[in-house]
Parts: structure tokens; sequence; C-alpha cells
């Protein structure tokens, strides 16, 4: 038996990576894979409507659930985008994934259901315009400017001057 690994994801000049859980090969092009159990807690933090609308019911609102949560979206697609943008040395071997596995499973039932997401950087584009701001405030050895008052500085920033 082989072991289990996940696939190192970081990229230096951003100062910013992550894990993901896999990367499935073999497979025509090969997707990431992300794999997440979901309890009440997970939809009381990601969606608290669908146990609403549910009845508070988990058993319930997982038969609903028909998509990822948001924020899982969000860091598959940031994980998508780091390994198309590091010289990983699977991504020689491999194309590099356009698309990322969700394997959930409910903590209630041990049932599963799969999702398929093709890569997109609808979201995150922000996020890495954001670590270069802040990558290049620390080569600058300078702190960014404060997001709620500019150069004004809030009450917040004031602290740390």
């Amino acid at each position: 038996m082989e072991n289990y690994a996940e696939v190192p994801l970081s990229y230096a000049p951003l100062h910013f990576g992550g894990h993901a859980d896999g990367w499935i090969v073999g497979c025509g092009e090969g997707m990431l894979l992300e794999i997440k159990s979901v309890g009440e807690g997970t939809f009381r933090w990601e969606a608290p409507e669908m146990l609403y609308d549910n009845d508070n019911d988990i058993k319930k609102a997982w038969k609903a659930l028909e998509t990822p949560f948001t924020s899982h979206i969000y860091q598959a697609q940031i994980y998508l985008k780091l390994l198309e943008l590091i010289d990983n040395p699977d991504a020689r071997e491999h194309p590099v994934p356009q698309q990322i596995l969700f394997l959930y499973e409910s903590k209630a039932t041990q049932e599963y259901k799969e999702f398929v997401i093709p890569k997109s950087d609808f979201g995150i584009t922000e996020i890495f315009d954001a670590c270069q701001v802040i990558a290049d405030c620390v080569k600058a050895k300078s702190a960014p400017a404060c997001n709620v008052k500019g150069s004004e500085l809030c009450s917040s920033c004031k602290g740390y001057l």
C-alpha cells in the first residue's frame, strides 16, 4: 500500500500556499481532489438557510445538497491557480488539472456525494492581487495601506505603528 500524501501547493513569490487532498491522474486530464466531511456544524457555518429550509434536520439538508459550499469552491479555485503558477514536478509529468473533484461524506449517515467543478479565476483574482500587494510590502519592509482609511489609518492600524 502506498502512503497517503497531500499535494503541497506553495507559491513563494506571493508567500501563499496550501495542501490539496490529492491529485487524480490516469483519467483524462486528471483533477485535484478535496475530501470534506459534512456535519451539522458545516451547514450551520456554510449554509444555515439549508438547515432552516429543511426543518433543522441534517439528513434532509444533506439530501438537498446539490453543489459544494461556496468557501470550498473558492479554496479549490485557489489550489488550481496555485498549481498553475508553481513549478511542480508532478505538473511536468501530468497536465495541470483544470477541474477539482469534491468528495463529501455525511457525518450523520456516512453517505457520500461527488461534485466536479471546472477551474475558474472568478472570485479569486482579488485574493491573488492582495497577496501581491502584501508580498511587495514585505519585500519593501513597509506596511500595506489601511484597507479602511488608506493613508489616514483606522484605529486598528494605528496600533501597529
